[in-house]
């Protein structure tokens, strides 16, 4: 339900206005469950730090890497390429643990002029320096 109100919120503040609480109670909800499995661990004599983070990163990664394929295949078609070079940027950062260089600013799309694409005229994306079309074609 925490995620679900997220999810509604992000599609549309108006129909859930107080659908970002969700990240809260999901939070308080992990918690809770989190540390009722250590606490039960500690009673029975039988909890490490290195198991611990261990079943943590077992469970976490194969889904973040799921989400970021499906991310990568989804950006692929609808974003545009400039938009697409700073998603690809930012997965870098995100997957070598890196700050991306927007990150104070918060946003990871640069503010330079694209070195490659400018303009899309009639479907066709064109070079900066040549009036010849690029062979992506959306």
């Amino acid at each position: 339900m925490a995620v679900l109100s997220v999810v509604v919120f992000h599609l549309n503040a108006d129909w859930l206005p107080g659908g970002f609480a969700g990240v809260d109670i999901f939070f308080v909800i992990s918690g809770y469950l989190i540390t009722g499995i250590v606490w039960s661990e500690l009673a029975a004599g039988r909890f490490t730090l290195k198991t611990f983070y261990q079943r943590r990163i077992l469970r976490i990664v194969p889904a973040y890497y799921l989400v970021l394929a499906a991310s990568f295949l989804v950006g692929a078609v609808v974003l545009m390429p400039v938009e697409f070079d700073a998603f690809s940027m930012s997965a870098r950062a995100s997957v070598l643990l890196q700050p991306t260089s927007g990150s104070s600013a918060g946003s990871t799309i640069s503010t330079r002029p694209p070195s490659r694409i400018t303009c899309c005229i009639s479907g066709r994306w064109r070079s900066r320096n040549s009036s010849t079309s690029c062979s992506r074609w959306f």
